[in-house]
Order: structure tokens, then sequence, then C-alpha cells
């Protein structure tokens, strides 16, 4: 079946109402949340702005400032229906409308602190602008955390959540470095219960488009699995796994 691509935009404009509740409560995401609240402990207190590249539903921002001091938050996202959403749901952040696939961002250069990209770029048809883009916007010193999927693309990776490849984490890493960032920390986690999580949505994929694509509440039978996945993930690798993390200065 060929992949829905980010750059539709019937596919993306719709993606948040299916997913946007599931996502509040996906044991993965909460995962990778708490991944990038770790890489943000080595920034000095006192920073000013953190911007999001593919913000989607605003949930990456509101667990940042939940515990992160900044002053300011901005969220980028493809998708105009998706940032007007943003704009009615959360009108204490800022949010703008932008093609990450398109060139970089010259009109924000050297405002952010921190840029934020998690869970985008396995979408993307072309991903290289948007590490760009990150590279830009960055002021000298600032922090590039860069989150995305490794290792092979199941069915539900492709039929369900549209992702048009996985990376390998040194040359991603790579990719980042050309955009003249400095790489501070690139990193592989998840195993074994990311790998076990993938299989088993693969498996019962009806059952979890019925899930998980849906804007209805999770049933208690998913709600009690994102329990179980979420103690497992506490416990897994922090050297092996599917889930990439590379975190970048702007020297």
């Amino acid at each position: 079946m060929t992949s829905p691509q980010i750059s539709s935009a019937e596919y993306y404009d719709g993606f948040w109402e299916r997913f946007g509740t599931s996502a509040n409560q996906h044991p993965a995401n909460l995962y990778r949340y708490n991944l990038i609240h770790e890489a943000l402990q080595s920034l000095p207190h006192g920073n000013d702005c953190l911007i999001d590249l593919g913000c989607g539903n605003g949930a990456l921002i509101q667990q940042m400032q939940a515990k992160h001091s900044f002053q300011r938050f901005v969220g980028f996202d493809t998708s105009p229906e998706v940032v007007r959403m943003c704009q009615r749901a959360l009108p204490q952040y800022e949010f703008q409308q932008a093609d990450l696939q398109e060139a970089p961002l010259d009109k924000w250069a050297s405002t952010a602190d921190v840029v934020v990209c998690t869970e985008v770029i396995e979408h993307m048809e072309v991903y290289k602008p948007l590490l760009q883009s990150a590279a830009t916007i960055l002021k000298p010193g600032g922090l590039f955390i860069l989150t995305t999927q490794g290792g092979k693309r199941r069915r539900h990776d492709i039929e369900l959540l549209g992702h048009v490849r996985h990376y390998d984490l040194d040359a991603l890493a790579e990719d980042v470095g050309r955009t003249g960032l400095s790489i501070e920390r690139k990193t592989k986690s998840g195993f074994p219960i990311l790998n076990l999580q993938k299989i088993a949505a693969s498996i019962f994929i009806g059952k979890v488009r019925k899930e998980l694509a849906s804007p209805a509440e999770p049933s208690m039978l998913f709600r009690f699995a994102c329990v179980i996945v979420g103690w497992g993930l506490k416990l897994s690798a922090r050297q092996h796994g599917p889930q990439l993390l590379i975190a970048a200065r702007k020297v």
C-alpha cells in the first residue's frame, strides 16, 4: 500500500483529528518527551525561546512549558488547518505555518535558544531543508534536539502512520553536522519494548487503527496496554533500539 505523505494536505490536515486523543496518552510519545527533557538539562537557566518544528497538536510545547522556564514558545507546522487548530486551542503560545520541506526560515534567523523536531522527518520526502532551518533559527550556543525512528519500517509505520523512511543514526548525524551544527549526543534507545510494540501494532493493525486513528477516547484495554508498555520503557535499553535522538549545538 502506498503510504500517505506529509505533503498531502488532505491527509495531514486531518492527521491530528484522527490521532490527537490517543497520541496524548501513547507511552512511546511520553517516553520521547522524557528523552527530550533529559537532553535539555544541560541548558543554562534563563533561556528565552523554544521553537518546535512540526509541532502537530502542540503537545510537545505543553510538555516543555511544564518543566522548563522558556519565556516564548513557537510552533511551526506545514498544515494551515493544524496551525489554526493550535491557535484556537492554545492561544498562550505562538503558531506559524511554513512548508518545512522548502527553503530555510531566514526571517527567524538567530531567534531560538532551543529548536526541537520530534517524530517529523520520518514523514517527509525531503527533510534536509528542515535541518538547515534548525541551524538558521538557532542563536549561537543554541541546542537542536531531533528525534525520529530507526530500524525496519513495519506495516503500521507505513499504512497507518505514513512513514516515508526510517534512518541510520550515524548517517543522519552527518546530515545534521553538514548544517554547521556540532553533534553533542546521538543515541538509540527503547530496546526491546519499542521493537515488540511495533511488531504487535503491525500484527493487530485493524485493532490499532480503531484505537489510535479515532477522535474517540481509547478503550480501557488500550489504556491498560499503554500502562504496561510505559513501565517497560522505563526499563528499556538506552544504547539500542529504534528510537533515535540527536542533540547538536550551534557554535
